[in-house]
C-alpha cells in the first residue's frame, strides 16, 4: 500500500520481495525492515527482508514459523532492534539480534500456553538479548 501496489496473499516470490523494498527506498527511506515475510523459497517459515541504502545490500532472514498472532511482537522487535542498534551493533546484525529475541519470546509464549492477547513473554529472554547485544562489542 505503502508503493501503491495492490495487496496480494503470501508467500511472496524472492523478486517480489526485491521489487518491494526497491520501492520503499524510492520514498527516501535509507533503511528498510520488513517483517512477517512469507517466501516461497522458506516455506514454514518467517522472515524479515532488509534494505540497508547506505551499504547498498538487501538480505532475508527466516527463523522458524509459529502459527497464529502474537500481540506485541512488533513492539518487542522494535524495541530490541534499537537497543541493538543503539548499542553499536550493524543494521544486519539487529535485525538478527531482533528476530532471534522476538523469536525466543513467541516459543515461550507458546511454550506457557498464556493468553496471547495478554502479550509475549519476553522478560526471561532479556538474559539472552543483552548477550547477544555485548557479542563482540569493542569496549
Amino acid at each position: 500500500m505503502l508503493c501503491g501496489d495492490d495487496f496480494t496473499e503470501p508467500p511472496y516470490s524472492h523478486s517480489q520481495i526485491s521489487e518491494l523494498l526497491m520501492k520503499l527506498s524510492q520514498t527516501g527511506a535509507k533503511r528498510i525492515v520488513g517483517t512477517g515475510i512469507e517466501s516461497e523459497s522458506h516455506p514454514g517459515q518467517i522472515g524479515c527482508a532488509i534494505y540497508d541504502a547506505f551499504g547498498g545490500n538487501a538480505n532475508l532472514f527466516f527463523s522458524p514459523k509459529t502459527e497464529g498472532n502474537f500481540p506485541g511482537s512488533g513492539d518487542v522487535f522494535a524495541a530490541s532492534f534499537a537497543a541493538s542498534f543503539m548499542s553499536g551493533k550493524s543494521f544486519a546484525d539487529s535485525v538478527q539480534i531482533a528476530m532471534g529475541f522476538t523469536g525466543e519470546s513467541v516459543a515461550k509464549t507458546e511454550l506457557a500456553g498464556t493468553e496471547r492477547r495478554y502479550g509475549l513473554q519476553f522478560e526471561t529472554q532479556i538474559p539472552n538479548l543483552i548477550k547477544a547485544v555485548r557479542k563482540n562489542a569493542t569496549s
